[in-house]
């Protein structure tokens, strides 16, 4: 037993880290944007509002988790909404191609949200099989669609990398959730 505490503690501290990096960034590309105040007024005010929250969000998790109901839910959400909106306002810029990460990436999270929203609690491990399978997908096809897209355009060494990671990440992924899909069913026989 204390081993599965262990490995739960060290799960959360990664996941820690991760929204603490997002809501950092995401105040960053903020204060990037502080320079063009007059014209983007409404852009920067979400975008400060959207990284304080992830922040916050991420130091009180566990607490607020008790006390709010979904707020895990709405948590990974408004993670989503917020690099949907950094995604938007690169794309404005003409960024060559990172608006597209921060899309994909901002619909994952929405994705992740809606489905501990609307799922149901008594099913938690397969919805959680069903989403690791879908997310691998997605970063499958991300990787494979950037690849190409790659290949035929500039062949960006940077590019070609990310979008191999995107690939094995995905393949992980995928291969994962079946194969813990099928030694569920296996045990269940037994």
């Amino acid at each position: 037993m204390p081993e599965k505490k262990k490995t739960e503690r060290k799960r959360r501290f990664i996941q820690d880290i991760s929204h603490y990096l997002i809501g950092f960034s995401i105040l960053a590309k903020g204060y990037a944007k502080l320079e063009h105040y007059q014209h983007q007024l409404g852009e920067i005010i979400f975008i400060f509002l959207a990284g304080i929250f992830i922040i916050l969000g991420a130091a009180f998790h566990h607490k607020l988790e008790k006390r709010i109901k979904n707020f895990s839910a709405s948590f990974h959400i408004a993670e989503g909404a917020a690099f949907l909106m950094v995604g938007w306002i690169l794309f404005k810029e003409g960024s060559v191609r990172l608006h597209y990460f921060c899309f994909f990436i901002g619909a994952v999270y929405i994705m992740i949200g809606l489905t501990f929203l609307f799922g149901k609690k008594d099913n938690k491990e397969k919805q959680q099989l069903r989403l690791q399978l879908w997310i691998g997908t997605a970063f499958l096809g991300a990787g494979l669609l950037a690849f190409i897209l790659n290949q035929l355009h500039n062949t960006s060494t940077w590019a070609t990398v990310i979008s191999v990671i995107m690939i094995c990440v995905g393949l992980l992924m995928a291969v994962r959730s079946k194969l813990k899909k099928q030694a569920g069913v296996f045990s269940k026989m037994k």
